[in-house]
């Protein structure tokens, strides 16, 4: 009863949503490649309840815990991913984006 009173507060979703979520997505994580379990909701920040879009898909923990890091910025992870690649031309500026 609590998860599903969370999920309609957080997110605007009822449990049977989750459900098809996870159905839908295999059980699994939605970043590609990844076998662990779907568990957290992956929503966009910058949208409000209601709004189209909010709930993106289910994430594992860690990679929501990721995407969260790196504040839902595109251009921020691709510096990461340029950071692993050994592709950054100089550092960023102290203090990060």
């Amino acid at each position: 009863m609590q998860r599903q009173a969370n999920l309609k507060h957080r997110y605007d979703i009822t449990l049977e949503d989750f459900d098809a979520l996870i159905l839908a997505q295999g059980g699994l994580c939605a970043i590609p490649r990844c076998e662990r379990p779907a568990t957290d909701v992956d929503h966009d920040h910058s949208k409000r309840m209601g709004d189209p879009g909010l709930v993106r898909g289910l994430l594992c923990g860690p990679h929501n815990t990721s995407l969260g890091s790196f504040n839902d910025d595109p251009a921020y992870m691709l510096e990461a991913i340029a950071y692993l690649r050994g592709e950054l031309k100089e550092r960023p500026p102290f203090g990060g984006p």
